[in-house]
C-alpha cells in the first residue's frame, strides 16, 4: 500500500479514478441458453440460474449480465463476483487514493485484448499465469496456475503452461465444445520470452497469432506486457449502456463494479442553469485574474505531463539496458560453468596420467627390473626395460593389470639368457604393452 501511494505522488496523482480487474479465481462465468422471456421476467430468471450454478446466496454475489438473441432462445453471458470480495477491494484501492470507475473480470479483459476470435490466451507472469479459452471474442473457459519454487526455471514453467493449455482444452471438451479444437491457435502474452514462445506452440502442437490488441500505439510501444491494461481500456470503451446493444448484436462488457461503490455524478446540465442564474443575481466582478491563474495552471500541468513522458521513456530505455545486460551476465555465468567443468575433467585425468605412471615406475616395478623407456599411446602405454629373469618381468606385467589402471597388460617381447644355475649372468630385455580405458573415469590410487 505504501508503495502504491509513493508511485502516485511521483506522478503528482494524489487523487485519480482507475478502472481495475478482478482475479480469475474471484470471479465466475457463465453461459446460460434461456427461453425466450418478457423483459419483466428476465432479471429474475438469469439471476436465478446463475445462483443455482454456484456455491453462493443471491446476497452473497454482485451479477452482470447481458443477453444475445439466437433464434427462439436468448444467449446470456453473466459473471458472478462474490460482495466481500468486491467491497475488500474497493476499500483497498480508495485507501491508496484511487476511485475505482469500473471493474472487470481478468478473464475478460484479455478476451477483449486478444485481437483473435477463437484463441487460448496465455498471459505469463512472474508467479502465476493465465489461460483463457475466447471463442467468438467471448471468454469459455478459465484457469490459473501458481508457480512454485521448483516451477521458476524456463523448462519447467514451459511443462506447467503447456499442461494448462492441455486442461483447458479437455475441459472444453467436456462442456461440448468439440469442433476444430486442435485448431484453437495460441496468443501469448505478459512477461513472455522469445525461447518459450517458440518453444510452447510445439510443444502444445498449436500455431500462434500475434498479439493485435484493436488499438493504437506508439512503435516502441511493447503491447504483449501491459495486455491486461489493453483489455480493461478497451472493456472500458466498449462498456454497456444499454440491454439492447448486446440484444442487436454489439459486443458490450460487463462492469462488474457495484452501483454501491460507483461515483456520484453531478447532474450537469440542472447544475449549470443553477450556477447561471446565481451570476446573473449577482453583481459582475473581474474574472481576468481567475482566468490567468487558471491558464499558468494549465501551461504547469502541461509542462509536468511532457516532463512524465520523458521520465517514462527514460526509465523504459534504462530498463531495456538492464535485460540486456542481465542477459549477458548470464551468458557469461554458463561459460564459467562450463569452463570449470572442463578444468575439474582436467585435474581428474592428470591425476590418472600420474598414478599410471607411479604404478609403472615403481609400485608395481619388482626390485630387479630395470626400466629403459616409457612412451604413451592413444589406448596406453609401451615399456621397454631388462630384468634378471622371465618371472620377474611376467611378475611385473601381472602387478601392472592388478593395480586397476589398466584393462591389460601383457608381454609382447621377452629376449635374453637366463641361467637358472647362476642368476647373476642371467639378463633380459622385454617390453610390455598396456591398454587404459577410453573414458576419464578410469579408478585412481591417489589420495585426495
Amino acid at each position: 500500500m505504501a508503495s502504491l501511494q509513493k508511485v502516485l505522488e511521483l506522478l503528482n496523482l494524489r487523487r485519480t479514478r482507475v478502472v481495475m480487474d478482478f482475479p480469475l479465481f474471484a470471479t465466475m462465468m457463465r453461459h446460460l441458453q434461456l427461453p425466450k422471456v418478457g423483459g419483466a421476467y428476465l432479471e429474475p430468471m438469469v439471476i436465478s440460474e446463475v445462483v443455482e450454478s454456484i456455491p453462493f446466496s443471491k446476497e452473497e454475489v454482485d451479477v452482470a449480465w447481458h443477453v444475445r438473441k439466437h433464434g427462439g432462445a436468448l444467449n446470456v453471458f453473466a459473471i458472478a463476483v462474490p460482495k466481500d470480495r468486491q467491497d475488500g477491494q474497493v476499500k483497498l484501492m480508495r485507501a491508496a487514493g484511487m476511485t475505482p470507475m469500473a471493474g472487470y473480470a481478468k478473464g475478460e479483459a484479455l478476451s477483449f485484448a486478444a485481437g483473435a476470435p477463437d484463441a487460448i490466451v496465455v498471459n505469463l507472469e512472474s508467479s502465476h499465469a493465465s489461460v483463457v479459452l475466447v471463442l467468438g471474442h467471448m471468454p469459455q473457459v478459465v484457469h490459473q496456475v501458481d508457480f512454485s519454487q521448483d516451477e521458476r526455471g524456463a523448462q519447467a514453467r514451459l511443462e506447467v503452461l503447456a499442461r494448462a493449455v492441455d486442461q483447458v482444452t479437455s475441459y472444453s471438451q467436456t462442456i461440448g465444445f468439440r469442433e476444430d479444437a486442435g485448431a484453437w491457435p495460441l496468443v501469448l502474452t505478459g512477461e513472455v520470452t522469445d525461447a518459450l514462445s517458440a518453444a510452447l506452440p510445439k510443444l502444445c502442437q498449436r500455431p500462434t497469432v500475434d498479439f493485435a490488441p484493436e488499438i493504437n500505439f506508439p512503435k516502441n510501444f511493447q503491447p504483449a506486457l501491459y495486455s491486461i491494461n489493453l483489455g480493461l481500456f478497451l472493456a472500458y470503451q466498449s462498456r454497456q449502456k444499454d440491454q439492447e446493444h448486446a440484444i442487436h448484436g454489439r459486443r458490450v462488457s460487463l462492469n462488474l463494479l457495484a452501483q454501491r461503490h460507483m461515483p456520484l455524478t453531478v447532474p450537469v446540465a440542472p447544475v449549470a442553469v443553477f450556477i447561471t442564474l446565481l451570476l446573473l443575481w449577482l453583481h459582475p466582478y473581474d474574472v481576468t485574474a481567475h482566468v490567468k491563474t487558471q491558464v499558468a495552471d494549465t501551461a504547469n500541468l502541461a509542462t509536468n505531463v511532457g516532463n512524465l513522458r520523458k521520465l517514462v521513456f527514460t526509465l523504459r530505455a534504462d530498463l531495456a539496458q538492464e535485460k540486456a545486460i542481465q542477459a549477458q551476465i548470464v551468458g557469461l555465468q554458463g561459460e564459467s560453468k562450463l569452463l570449470h567443468q572442463r578444468l575439474d575433467d582436467l585435474d581428474g585425468q592428470m591425476d590418472t596420467l600420474l598414478d599410471r605412471m607411479q604404478a609403472i615406475t615403481h609400485t608395481a616395478r619388482p626390485e630387479h627390473l630395470v626400466l629403459q623407456s616409457v612412451s604413451q599411446r592413444a589406448d596406453g602405454f609401451i615399456v621397454v626395460g631388462t630384468a634378471s629373469n622371465y618371472t620377474t618381468v611376467l611378475d611385473y606385467a601381472n602387478n601392472l593389470r592388478q593395480s586397476g589402471l589398466f584393462t591389460s597388460s601383457r608381454v609382447v617381447r621377452i629376449e635374453g639368457k637366463e641361467d637358472l644355475m647362476d642368476p647373476a649372468n642371467s639378463f633380459v630385455s622385454f617390453q610390455v604393452e598396456t591398454k587404459v580405458p577410453m573414458t576419464s573415469d578410469a579408478p585412481s590410487l591417489r589420495k585426495k
